[in-house]
């Protein structure tokens, strides 16, 4: 891991995508992707925040020392994308994909400012799906043009004492 400005990366992420058909322009496939990881660093209170004292314009918390915050980020995810390339209209391709995703992520906040010691922990996991649709354009053989529309529905849902 490679540390950069407080903050410790040790993840891991891996995608395999295979196209099932491949007819007359039309392309459809299968991407599976996941990640297992955790970033661990400075998040709420940082070296320059506590190096800093009591400037409140340069640390309005009162940050006493850096802080050694955990996020954990932890994902798999299987989409099934679709798109047809017009062999006129330089390549004109209209894509779609549906993709069902499962989460488990975490925050673990550990800092010491104003006085308080912070050990705030939030997680969420579940089940969650989303769209895309899309449109490329090739304007050189190594340059394309692209929009996209992406949906996810998110609900929150806070515990009841919280």
């Amino acid at each position: 891991p490679v540390k950069v400005n407080g903050l410790e990366p040790r993840v891991v992420g891996v995608s395999v995508a295979k196209p099932l058909i491949q007819v007359f322009g039309l392309t459809a496939g299968l991407t599976l992707s996941g990640q297992l990881g955790e970033i661990t660093g400075d998040f709420t209170c940082t070296r320059e925040q506590a190096a800093a004292g009591g400037d409140p314009a340069l640390n309005p918390f009162g940050c006493e020392a850096p802080s050694s915050d955990v996020m954990r980020m932890n994902y798999f995810s299987a989409e099934v994308s679709a798109g047809y390339r017009f062999p006129v209209l330089q390549g004109l391709t209209p894509y779609v994909s549906v993709a069902a995703n499962y989460l488990s992520t975490s925050f673990q906040v550990d800092s010491r400012y104003g006085g308080l010691t912070d050990r705030t922990f939030l997680h969420t996991n579940g089940f969650t799906g989303s769209g895309t649709a899309g449109l490329t354009l090739g304007i050189t053989s190594f340059l394309s043009l692209g929009a996209q529309v992406f949906y996810s529905p998110l609900t929150v849902r806070r515990p009841p004492t919280g």
